[in-house]
C-alpha cells in the first residue's frame, strides 16, 4: 500500500486552511473575552454606581428638607453604611 502523494499547492492549501482556522478561533476566543471584561466593568460600575446614587440621594433631601437632628443620624447611619459597602466592593477588586 502506497502512500498518497500531494503536490506543493494542495499542502500549500491545507496549511493555509489551518492557520485560517486557528485565526478564526483566537477572534472568537478575544471577542468572547472582550464582551466578559466588559460585562464584569459594567458590574462593577453599576454595584459601585448604587451606593453613591444613594448618600448623593440623602445629601439632596437632608439640604432640601430641613429636618430634626435624629432623622439627620439616621441619614448619616445610611451614608455610612453605603460607603462601608461600596469599601467592601472596591477592597474585594484589589485582593
Amino acid at each position: 500500500m502506497s502512500l498518497p502523494s500531494y503536490n506543493f499547492s494542495q499542502i500549500q492549501s491545507v496549511i493555509i486552511g489551518i492557520f485560517l482556522v486557528i485565526v478564526v478561533v483566537v477572534i472568537f476566543m478575544t471577542i468572547g473575552r472582550k464582551r466578559r471584561e466588559r460585562k464584569f466593568l459594567h458590574d462593577i460600575a453599576h454595584d459601585i454606581r448604587n451606593p453613591l446614587s444613594i448618600i448623593k440621594t440623602n445629601n439632596e433631601l437632608a439640604i432640601l428638607n430641613p429636618s430634626t437632628p435624629e432623622e439627620i443620624k439616621e441619614i448619616l447611619r445610611s451614608n455610612i453604611e453605603e460607603l462601608n459597602r461600596t469599601s467592601h466592593i472596591i477592597h474585594k477588586l484589589v485582593k
